[in-house]
């Protein structure tokens, strides 16, 4: 089930940053308006009901957060993109307007990522690398995502002094690159980042679309309780 808010214009549009917990709606708006409950639920013939992921697939494709690659593919054990990654923080956000004006040599403005990338790059969500470039095709690690969800975050005007301490939480805590430290810290203490079943982070690791659903998930929960 999703939210969807009528505005006192008439407009109407899905409310991203809402959860439902024991029968709880909770959600985030700026100003007033009349809320309603509706089946957005998406179906995916690669998303079984024993699956571990299936209810955050399930929330992050009734709120509009994610796409499938197909009408019936959701594609959970794909790795995730930078620029895909960026997409679906913008689509939390609502998809502000964009200037037009992009700030990496690798980001076509007209793409189908390029608002996004534009936006969080003004937002300060994402800096790229040190050459210009984002790396829009590149496989996101899970130390990037920490680096972007904690950014945002920030942006967002959510408490991020929140800290725990990586090398003794986790096994491979001193893995984490120096530059996501302080990132990974947050999204650790909060709850965002937890341990696989050996208790590791894998920081370096790839992440899939399953995975990063997952986040996402947590994230609108953490922003709307």
């Amino acid at each position: 089930l999703i939210r969807i808010c009528t505005w006192e214009d008439g407009t109407r549009e899905i409310i991203q940053k809402s959860v439902v917990e024991n029968g709880q709606a909770y959600v985030l708006l700026d100003g007033s308006a009349k809320i309603e409950i509706v089946d957005n639920s998406k179906s995916f013939k690669d998303v079984l009901d024993n699956d571990w992921f299936k209810g955050a697939v399930d929330f992050v494709a009734s709120h509009n957060l994610f796409y499938g690659i197909s009408e019936t593919e959701f594609a959970p054990g794909m790795y995730m993109i930078r620029a895909m990654m960026v997409t679906v923080l913008y689509r939390l956000e609502g998809s502000p307007e964009s200037d037009g004006i992009t700030a990496f040599d690798d980001v076509d403005s007209g793409a189908w990522y390029g608002k996004a990338v534009e936006w969080a790059n003004k937002s300060g969500v994402v800096k790229g690398y040190d050459d210009k470039t984002f790396g829009t095709e590149d496989e996101i690690t899970r130390e990037q995502m920490a680096v972007m969800f904690y950014r945002y975050a920030q942006y967002a005007g959510i408490d991020t002094t929140a800290r725990k301490d990586l090398e003794s939480s986790y096994p491979d805590g001193k893995g984490v690159s120096e530059w996501a430290e302080e990132a990974m810290s947050w999204c650790t203490a909060v709850g965002l980042f937890r341990g696989d079943d050996t208790g590791a982070l894998n920081p370096t690791n790839n992440a899939t679309r399953a995975e990063v659903a997952t986040l996402f998930m947590r994230m609108v929960e953490l922003m709307v309780k």
